[in-house]
């Protein structure tokens, strides 16, 4: 069997490297379909849970808790771990629509996924650090992602995930 293959090679040269360019592509696709689930997930806020609420962080960027934060954040050497540790939040389950302002979620530290989105993403912008929201595909929750010093970071509710150059660390709050 080995010498047909052979034989089947020498007689058609170009085969042996379109299997070896086949084998690359495929390897390819599948690093892009492996990460396919967090990169292309990102999408506008407009629509959240077909509730049509707009979350803009430009119209929180100016509220007194957003420039409290970015104020104390505006020196560190890592912002967006700044950011994460400097807004105290519990997860809380609530059943109304909308989110609850910056200022009153700074005050009393509760509020679902989207709230803590929203006032992150606020003070990011403020910070000038580029970030997007997220949401999981088939998921009903919202978190933030910020791109800084070439790691991105992972701010999902009560713990921030480091996606680093050197490897994945997790801090939990």
């Amino acid at each position: 069997m080995r010498n047909k293959k052979n034989k089947f090679v020498k007689k058609h040269p170009k085969f042996e490297k379109f299997l070896w360019f086949l084998c690359g592509f495929l390897m390819c696709v599948a690093l892009i379909i492996g990460s396919y689930d967090y990169l292309l997930i990102t999408k506008q806020i407009d629509d959240y849970a077909s509730n049509q609420v707009y979350y803009s962080p430009g119209k929180y960027v100016e509220d007194s808790s957003v420039i409290e934060v970015a104020n104390k954040c505006n020196d560190s050497l890592i912002k967006s771990e700044c950011v994460f540790d400097e807004i105290p939040f519990t997860y809380v389950n609530r059943s109304s629509s909308g989110i609850i302002e910056p200022n009153e979620l700074y005050e009393n530290g509760e509020g679902m996924c989207r709230d803590i989105a929203v006032f992150r993403m606020a003070v990011l912008t403020k910070l000038n650090i580029t970030a997007s929201y997220v949401i999981p595909k088939g998921e009903n929750h919202i978190f933030v992602i910020s791109y800084e010093n070439g790691d991105v970071y992972e701010f999902n509710n009560e713990y921030l995930v480091e996606y680093a150059t050197t490897g994945i660390s997790k801090k939990a709050e």
